[in-house]
């Protein structure tokens, strides 16, 4: 019997169909998804939206920087060497005021030494001294130390060859404005004033505005230094009046994290002499020098937010009281950059305040008045017994 031949409607139809569909048309894989067509019939994707343009930045005041300077006059209750004023002087400082006292003194490192003066005449800075021992306590006064003082205050004069022509600082360092505190303070002046008689130097006072405006008054002393403590009486009054010789602006700074200071302003008004001298004699007064520092130094007429930038938005930093000064190192459109301390290492903020919160130091603008001084009114305790430790007191006796 002859064999059978397959037909083509009987080649297996499921084979076929699948050798016809994984070879396209030209020979290449055509696309197999399930049973469905190749053809992409889904709808177009979006074009996307630019991005939004960013928010433009706070416009920033022009400022324009200020001439400001570094104070020319610093003092230290810590001895210098040559390393520490050789960076007094880099800073910019002139005059470093240093203190007499009894040896040894209540605080270690007080005096004025030789050596000392001879590292601060070779870094080219000149001197200025006060006499201060437990003179914050007002035993020093009410007990009558004022001869013994000065006598002191001679003698370490010779000791550091301090020329004649030159001053000594005497410190009122409290706040005594009641008349019988202050009858105390004037004996005090008028016996150191009566020892320094025929010794060619002159008698200068350290303290509060009541004090110094007493002691003025009574003609005991040619200088007068104002104790930066704005809240002790009259202390505003007189720095208006515009008597004072320096002026501590109370803020301290730091070299090498330990040796403390205080700047001060010498009043051109008077014409910047403070007494000073160095290893060629007395140093006389720069006027123009004075004016220069005070031309950029501010005060606050009002407590006021210190911003990280010129902006009422801007973060706050920290805030400046009234009465307080500040360097203005630029300024304009409303705004001034402040430095609130002088250098060195100490806690300064760098910041922007509205200027209408500011002011020149020509003056106070607060109250200033002298209130209680000379008020005929039994002291209260609290303030003769005010910094009278054990070991002043019993110095002080």
């Amino acid at each position: 019997m002859a064999a059978h031949t397959p037909q083509p409607a009987q080649i297996d139809r499921r084979s076929w169909l699948r050798g016809a569909l994984s070879v396209g048309a030209l020979g290449a894989p055509a696309l197999l998804v399930g049973c469905k067509s190749t053809t992409d019939t889904s709808a177009p994707k979006p074009t996307p939206k630019p991005a939004p343009e960013p928010a433009p930045a706070p416009k920033q005041p022009a400022l324009r920087k200020t001439g400001a300077v570094f104070p020319r006059i610093a003092d230290a209750v810590t001895q210098l060497n040559p390393r520490t004023a050789a960076q007094l002087r880099a800073l910019g400082v002139e005059t470093i005021f240093r203190y007499y006292s009894y040896v040894p003194s209540n605080i270690a490192g007080k005096d004025l030494t030789p050596s000392e003066r001879d590292a601060i005449f070779g870094a080219g800075l000149s001197i200025g001294v006060v006499f201060q021992h437990y003179n914050n306590c007002f035993d020093t006064f009410a007990n009558d130390w004022g001869k013994r003082d000065a006598e002191q205050a001679l003698k370490l004069a010779e000791k550091n060859a301090q020329p004649k022509g030159s001053a000594i600082y005497f410190g009122v360092d409290g706040d005594f404005p009641f008349a019988s505190m202050i009858a105390d303070q004037i004996r005090y002046m008028r016996a150191v004033a009566a020892a320094f008689a025929g010794s060619g130097f002159k008698v200068g006072v350290y303290g509060g505005g009541c004090t110094l405006d007493r002691v003025r008054r009574e003609g005991l002393a040619e200088m007068f230094w104002l104790s930066g403590s704005t809240g002790f009486t009259g202390t505003k009054a007189f720095y208006n009046q515009g008597d004072w010789t320096l002026y501590q602006n109370a803020y301290d700074f730091r070299l090498d994290g330990s040796v403390g200071m205080d700047t001060n302003w010498a009043n051109p008004k008077t014409g910047g002499a403070v007494g000073q001298w160095n290893a060629s004699g007395v140093v006389a007064g720069d006027a123009a020098k004075a004016r220069k520092v005070l031309a950029d130094r501010r005060f606050a007429r009002r407590r006021v937010d210190i911003r990280s930038a010129p902006r009422t938005d801007a973060a706050g930093l920290g805030e400046l009281l009234p009465d307080r000064n500040a360097r203005a190192i630029a300024e304009g459109d409303g705004w001034t950059e402040i430095v609130t301390r002088e250098g060195g290492d100490g806690v300064s903020l760098r910041g922007f305040v509205e200027t209408g919160a500011l002011s020149s130091v020509e003056r106070f603008t607060s109250s200033a008045a002298y209130g209680l001084c000379g008020v005929d009114r039994t002291a209260p305790a609290a303030i003769r017994d005010q910094n009278c430790s054990a070991a002043a007191r019993a110095f002080r006796k």
